[in-house]
């Protein structure tokens, strides 16, 4: 049989190539004769009877339990030894002996090879014997080689001159810090543990204290390696894991509670497709190349790399960009003729990555469902079912896949980061604004379609695209594929001011929350400085403090304001260098206060000392 084995090894799809192309080729090149019986009690027993008769030893197979009542006249309930061995009866052949089981059971491989037979409805040991079906799919570790993939292909090749299964997916071991896990050496965990958070590892962390469920575990499972690579356990990647599938619930609680808010009812509102903008429609179009990037690496059983995708899309494509940049026009107070479009479209791309999401997290998509899309499914022109599993896989729209747009946000996403890194690596905050940034293209550079993006992620007054960029000592350079980019640092009063007014804001905002104060609700603020030019920075950007910390109310004065009783009350340590004009953190202003020496503004590097450094505080209250 082994030249035949070979052939139909060729037809079996391996995941990964080799475990096929090499491992199990080699072991059906020198291939043996398989001892189909050993000598122990608990098992299968095989179904064979010999009569006891030496001059006669005729054998008898039996095939099914019908025929051996037919046959013997009885069949025990339970077929297991030593029911079975009880069942005799006189030899037909010679009729002198008696017929009688061997005692032998069968290898549990020949067991595990016949489950084209056992998963059969009926099965009578004749007309059912070759009407079994292929398995499309079947998974099993490294060790399985020599074990159930050969007994399973052995067996039908040798009953019925077929493969039995289409589709081969081999796994690796089990590793714990690249260790195979023992129990007799302590490094063994079991899954269930891993699932309550009850290992040592989870509990004697802090952070990692809380992680449990199943889910996470299934998601990190199925990602952490290769096919037919090892598996090495890692406490760290499955504590991430956990924050990714908090990150999906928490995208899902936030977007359902932007809809509530807005009263948003999706059986009443679509969007127009000829009225998307450019972010929307990419938006669109990731979705639809993420369901064909899915359903193509599913349909291949490239199933590691199915979470990357879905990690990639739900957290860099939709938590922290497509929300993010329509964070104003989702919000309550919004009355951006947008929104409720917007609204729309977010509603559709969550429910088709909930479908993605589902085979990998069955219950967290089920809990998603259930809260958010099953009375509103119809909505999407799908009919309501009781359970998101019983919905279909989502289909992709050729047509609406934009790879140049997608390309372009990828560049421009690129550009972002880049400029991001430029301001870290020079001590310049992102809220701290800049003047202006060059693109020097490259060669093949794409176009610059979301100039606007980059000027607003990057907290950059203009943007200009140009040939040959003049190097000075005011501009950064960082290179990338596509591009040089030089970023202006040179500051004037207007960027100060807004540098010192972004950090009040922020400042002011982490008080209301910090005093519990609710969004949009309406305070008074008095915000007060002895310092001429900052008093002048905050009166110059009065409107714009109002609106961001909604204050009704606003007076500035020129003294250092104290606390009060039943308002909130905070306070700035300002970089006394006005070029420079830094917030700086408490326990820098700590440190001063101690009389230390050489203490330096994190930013500009000037020395400080606490007679020098400026203040802007500021108090405020509910309006009544």
């Amino acid at each position: 049989m082994k030249e035949e084995l070979l052939k139909k090894n060729e037809e079996i799809y391996w995941i990964p190539d080799w475990a096929g192309n090499r491992w199990f080729k080699s072991w059906l090149s020198t291939l043996k004769d398989w001892c189909l019986s050993r000598q122990r009690f608990w098992g299968i027993p095989l179904s064979i009877w010999i009569c006891d008769n030496e001059e006669c030893k005729d054998i008898t197979v039996i095939g099914s339990a019908m025929e051996l009542k037919r046959i013997s006249g009885q069949c025990p309930e339970d077929l297991h030894r030593p029911w079975i061995d009880k069942v005799t009866w006189k030899c037909k052949k010679c009729n002198k002996g008696t017929k009688k089981r061997i005692p032998d059971i069968s290898d549990v491989w020949l067991d595990s090879g016949s489950v084209v037979w056992a998963a059969q409805e009926t099965y009578d040991g004749e007309s059912h014997y070759d009407s079994w079906v292929p398995a499309d799919f079947i998974i099993e570790g490294k060790d399985q080689i020599r074990g159930w993939f050969n007994s399973l292909l052995s067996s039908a090749m040798l009953s019925s001159d077929r493969k039995n299964y289409h589709a081969c997916y081999m796994h690796g071991w089990v590793l714990r810090e690249k260790q195979k896990m023992s129990k007799s050496k302590g490094g063994a965990i079991n899954p269930e543990d891993i699932i309550n958070g009850s290992i040592e590892e989870l509990q004697k962390k802090k952070s990692y204290s809380q992680i449990k469920g199943v889910e996470t575990f299934r998601f990190y499972s199925i990602g952490a390696t290769q096919p037919g690579r090892d598996f090495n356990f890692s406490v760290k990647e499955y504590a991430d894991t956990f924050k990714i599938l908090n990150t999906i619930w928490n995208v899902y609680v936030y977007a359902n509670e932007k809809f509530q808010l807005a009263n948003f009812d999706p059986s009443k509102t679509t969007y127009d497709l000829n009225k998307l903008n450019k972010l929307d429609k990419w938006m669109l179009s990731r979705i639809n190349s993420t369901i064909k990037k899915i359903t193509e690496l599913a349909d291949a059983y490239e199933l590691p790399w199915i979470t990357g995708e879905l990690r990639d899309f739900i957290l860099n494509d939709v938590s922290r960009w497509f929300i993010m940049l329509n964070r104003e026009k989702l919000d309550i107070y919004s009355d951006d003729p947008d929104k409720e479009q917007i609204m729309a479209l977010l509603f559709e791309v969550l429910y088709k990555f909930l479908l993605l999401l589902t085979p990998v997290n069955p219950m967290l998509a089920e809990e998603i469902y259930q809260k958010m899309f099953k009375n509103n499914i119809s909505s999407l022109g799908l009919k309501e079912t009781k359970s998101i599993h019983l919905q279909d896989w989502p289909e992709y729209d050729e047509k609406l896949i934009d790879a140049e747009l997608e390309e372009k946000m990828t560049f421009t996403r690129d550009l972002i980061e880049e400029v991001r890194a430029l301001k870290d690596e020079n001590r310049i905050r992102l809220r701290w604004p800049n003047k202006k940034i060059f693109i020097e293209p490259k060669e093949n550079m794409p176009d610059l379609e979301f100039a606007e993006l980059i000027k607003q992620m990057g907290n950059i007054k203009e943007l200009e695209i140009k040939k040959n960029v003049e190097p000075s000592e005011n501009l950064l350079k960082k290179e990338t594929k596509y591009a040089n980019v030089y970023l202006d640092v040179s500051v004037d009063d207007n960027i100060i001011a807004e540098r010192v007014v972004n950090d009040l804001i922020r400042n002011i905002q982490y008080s209301r929350k910090k005093n519990k104060y609710n969004v949009g609700e309406e305070i008074s603020l008095e915000i007060g400085t002895k310092t001429d030019y900052l008093k002048k920075f905050i009166e110059k950007q009065e409107n714009e403090i109002s609106e961001k910390v909604t204050a009704t109310k606003f007076t500035a004065i020129q003294k250092e304001l104290s606390q009060e009783n039943d308002k909130g009350f905070g306070i700035l340590h300002i970089c006394p260098n006005k070029q420079c004009s830094a917030s700086l953190k408490d326990n820098i202003y700590s440190k001063l206060k101690k009389k230390k020496k050489d203490v330096k503004c994190p930013y500009c590097e000037s020395q400080l000392s606490e007679e020098a450094i400026k203040s802007i505080s500021f108090l405020f209250s509910k309006v009544k």
